[in-house]
């Protein structure tokens, strides 16, 4: 469920790219960017959020339960507070990493040298709105929503990540040219 939800955000992020407004407000879509959906665009999406963040993920999430609980009445509030620190100084960097350097791997056939310019420049961008989209919803996630069911909610929560780390990659791959 979750990777088919992340392809709808990358797909919705390759709609949004070719959305221009004019002067008057208006959507069009110019000729310049009327180009076809890039399918191994998604693939590359996709394939990270299976074989990267869903295992890593889901044994992040077992381990930070098991060790901080914030229904614990001496924690309260401040286990969620504490979780969402914890994913975001542990798990988060090296995923939002991973994932440019896995989408330009596969784009590059390889290039590392291609590979490690794109991730490390586009790094800084992708974690800070990750942490920006990612934060409203972990106090969810953290505290509101029950282990069992944080699969389903972090992948309905897909659609808008894979779109913005969809975006966020492309932009960085317009910035480095």
């Amino acid at each position: 469920m979750g990777i088919g939800l992340f392809f709808i955000g990358d797909v919705l992020a390759q709609r949004l790219e070719r959305v221009n407004l004019s002067e008057d407000g208006s959507q069009k879509i110019t000729t310049v960017d009327k180009q076809p959906w890039d399918a191994g665009r998604s693939w590359r999406s996709c394939s990270w959020r299976a074989f990267v963040w869903a295992p890593t993920a889901h044994y992040f999430w077992g381990a930070l339960e098991t060790h901080i609980t914030p229904r614990v009445a001496h924690l309260g509030h401040r286990g969620t507070a504490i979780k969402i620190a914890v994913d975001f100084a542990t798990v988060s960097p090296p995923l939002f990493f991973s994932f440019l350097a896995w989408s330009k791997l596969w784009e590059t056939s390889g290039d590392v040298r291609v590979t490690w310019a794109h991730a490390s420049t586009t790094f800084p961008r992708a974690l800070l709105a990750g942490y920006c989209f990612w934060l409203p919803l972990h106090f969810a996630t953290y505290g509101l929503v029950p282990l069992r069911h944080r699969m389903v909610w972090v992948s309905m929560c897909s659609v808008g990540f894979g779109c913005l780390m969809s975006l966020v990659n492309q932009a960085g791959g317009r910035i480095a040219q």
